[in-house]
């Protein structure tokens, strides 16, 4: 039986990622990100982690590229700033 392809996966699922890329480490790390894949191997463990979920590198990838106009590296650049929410210079908020 063939792992299927998913777009999110809770940090309880890390088995069904490890089986998506065919129980390789170094891939599951690749598609859920270093810090979702900690995150899954610590709750994997029983260390207590908040419930939560990662949003796979494939679908994030995906995602960039069908963005029109918006490089992905300008993709939540005003993250933090008040512009737009009350204050007009675009100060950092601190």
């Amino acid at each position: 039986m063939s792992a299927i392809q998913k777009h999110v996966y809770l940090f309880s699922e890390r088995d069904q990622a490890e089986a998506y890329v065919q129980g390789n480490w170094d891939s599951t790390r690749g598609l859920l990100g270093g810090k979702g894949a900690n995150l899954a191997d610590m709750t994997r463990l029983g260390v207590p982690v908040p419930p939560g979920l990662t949003v796979t590198t494939e679908s994030c990838n995906a995602f960039s590229k069908s963005v029109r106009g918006i490089p992905p590296r300008d993709v939540g650049a005003g993250a933090g700033r008040t512009e737009g929410r009350g204050r007009k210079d675009g100060t950092e908020i601190r």
